[in-house]
């Protein structure tokens, strides 16, 4: 109950008019798969091109991740019942792009800066511990929909960020 019937090939790939990666036009090119994933998850591609990763993609950014880049392609499982979705692996998939040096952002005062330190954070210290109430990387910045910080929509806005840590009784 509650599972959605798997996407088949021809979803995705389409039927007889199957087309090499490295055409531009495949609908599993990288220009493309926003547009394909969105004919079934319409609302998430919606959330995800207001993100920095989508306008950054938008921009033809090699470095901004797809849906396929965090959600694989043959082997894509739903995040509620997948071990690769698990709490501690999702804040390590994004670790993997934005720490050491690999993908700077701004901070509060507008300085770009590298993540550093998250790893020792308690948040993070929680969650090898076990303690899979602690919140990760996409508690607070959002999982499709993350914005900088000067966003009046962003979940760390200085309008917003009281909400965001007492989000399931975090910080009361």
């Amino acid at each position: 109950e509650g599972l959605l019937e798997a996407a088949g090939c021809v979803d995705c790939h389409g039927d007889h008019m199957i087309q090499n990666l490295d055409n531009p036009k495949a609908s599993t090119s990288r220009a493309k798969l926003m547009e394909t994933c969105g004919k079934c998850h319409r609302d998430i591609v919606v959330n995800f091109k207001k993100s920095k990763h989508g306008q950054e993609l938008a921009k033809g950014n090699e470095k901004a991740p797809t849906c396929t880049d965090c959600h694989g392609e043959h082997d894509i499982q739903s995040t509620s019942i997948s071990n690769d979705f698990t709490k501690l692996n999702l804040t390590d998939k994004c670790l993997s792009c934005h720490k050491n040096g690999k993908i700077p952002h701004k901070n509060f005062k507008g300085e770009e800066e590298l993540i550093s330190g998250y790893q020792k954070s308690v948040h993070y210290l929680a969650l090898k511990e076990g303690n899979f109430s602690a919140p990760t990387c996409y508690d607070c910045h959002g999982a499709h929909e993350m914005e900088h910080a000067d966003s009046l929509n962003s979940k760390i806005n200085k309008k917003n960020i009281a909400f965001t840590c007492g989000q399931s009784n975090c910080h009361k």
